[in-house]
């Protein structure tokens, strides 16, 4: 019974914050990078979206698809035009990473890049980065690519600050992914779009 109560308490409690999350100063060799998934199409059909990370130090097909970013077509977001904008952080040990994949998933069918891709990037311990905006066209864009990333700080800060509120915002690094080894005709990089 004592178990019982303990968790609708949690329940409680977790309704009554709301969009508000507290997130914990970062593990002791462990940093965070934040940023946005922006998706082209104010309703998506597709159920989840992931985005996969490996370490420096793993082999290709190593760690699982499945770790790294991932929105559910249904998780908080915001809407812009007609695009959903989802927040996401995540905190990682300190050191060099790759995004080398992607993949959505409709139904009980998954589509993912038959080509990996390699987009680095560094988690620095006890920092907070911003590593950018990154939009997913599930239809292509006008260029034909899939997946645009660019600096998208002055739009989101404001939507960051609120659902965050205890990161140290001031300190938060800019870290805009700007490079890799990948195909542009599926991924581009791009400035800030006023």
């Amino acid at each position: 019974m004592k178990h019982i109560i303990w968790l609708l308490c949690f329940a409680f409690l977790f309704n009554c914050a709301g969009e508000k999350i507290m997130v914990r100063e970062a593990a002791k060799g462990n940093g965070y990078i934040i940023g946005t998934l922006t998706i082209a199409s104010a309703k998506p059909r597709f159920e989840s979206f992931w985005l996969s990370i490996k370490s420096e130090e793993r082999q290709k097909g190593v760690l699982g698809r499945r770790n790294g970013i991932s929105i559910r077509r249904s998780s908080r977001h915001y809407k812009m035009a007609d695009k959903r904008v989802y927040l996401f952080i995540k905190e990682l040990q300190a050191g060099n990473y790759e995004f080398f994949n992607f993949d959505f998933s409709y139904g009980y069918v998954s589509y993912d890049l038959k080509e990996e891709f390699s987009i680095p990037f560094t988690v620095e311990e006890g920092a907070v980065q911003y590593i950018g905006d990154l939009t997913f066209y599930p239809f292509f864009n006008d260029k034909g690519n899939t997946l645009v990333i660019s600096n998208q700080w002055k739009r989101d800060l404001e939507a960051f600050k609120e659902k965050y509120p205890r990161l140290n915002w001031p300190n938060v690094k800019e870290m805009t992914l700007e490079k890799g080894e990948v195909n542009e005709i599926i991924i581009d990089f791009i400035e800030e779009v006023k």
